[in-house]
C-alpha cells in the first residue's frame, strides 16, 4: 500500500467515525425527546434543545475534519521539493 493509498484510506475512516458520532447524537435526540430532557413551564413543556441542529452541529464536525485533512503536507514530488527550497532559502536568508 502506498502512503497516498494509506492517507486516503484515513481519511475515509474519519469521515466513517464522524458519520457515527452523528448517528450517535441522532439516537441520543430522539432518546431525549422521549425521555425526560424536557422542563416544565408553567402548563408547558419546553424541550431543552428546540432542533438537532442545536444539540450537534453536523456541519462543523465535517468542516473541523476538512481543515485537519488541508493542514497535511503534499503527496506530490514536486510540491514537497518546492516546500523543502522555499524552507532552505529562508533559512539561509535568516541564517
Amino acid at each position: 500500500m502506498s502512503l497516498k493509498e494509506y492517507r486516503l484510506l484515513m481519511e475515509a475512516y474519519n469521515y466513517g467515525l464522524v458519520e457515527e458520532d452523528f448517528k450517535l447524537h441522532r439516537l441520543a435526540w430522539l432518546i431525549a425527546r422521549v425521555a425526560p430532557a424536557k422542563r416544565k413551564s408553567g402548563k408547558n413543556i419546553i424541550y431543552q434543545f428546540k432542533s438537532f441542529d442545536r444539540f450537534y452541529d453536523h456541519k462543523a464536525a465535517l468542516e473541523e475534519l476538512e481543515k485537519k485533512n488541508s493542514d497535511r503536507e503534499p503527496l506530490d514530488p514536486a510540491a514537497r521539493y518546492g516546500a523543502y527550497l522555499k524552507k532552505k532559502r529562508k533559512e539561509q536568508n535568516n541564517g
